[in-house]
């Protein structure tokens, strides 16, 4: 058993995180692979029904500059600006983008351009 969790870890450690471009904030993000335990921290106390929440908190706690260096501060601020200042399309595409899902538009985003 211990093999294969050495394998298990090896392989976590050697992935090169994903890059994904944002022209619309003039920054490169880099992200990791999601592991169980982050995307337990990243869901508590977020409503299952909340994706913008669900999202965002995805954003501060994952989003990494080129260092490997987070680039958001889980804090009031933070949370206010990216809920109430970014475009949830983008918001929607980073993570889609980091966590190698094919972008979907909404209804919203056609409509939107």
């Amino acid at each position: 058993m211990t093999d294969i969790l050495d394998i298990i870890a090896q392989r976590h450690d050697a992935q090169a995180p994903t890059e994904v471009e944002v022209p619309e904030w003039g920054v490169t993000l880099y992200f990791t692979p999601l592991t169980a335990s982050e995307r337990s921290a990243i869901r508590k106390g977020i409503d299952p029904d909340d994706d913008g929440e669900m999202l965002i908190s995805g954003l501060i706690r994952k989003a990494r500059d080129k260092d490997g260096k987070p680039v958001f501060t889980d804090d009031a601020k933070t949370r206010a600006t990216l809920a109430g200042k970014a475009e949830f399309s983008v918001i929607r595409r980073i993570m889609n983008a980091a966590s190698g899902a094919s972008p979907i538009a909404s209804a919203d985003d056609v409509k939107n351009g």
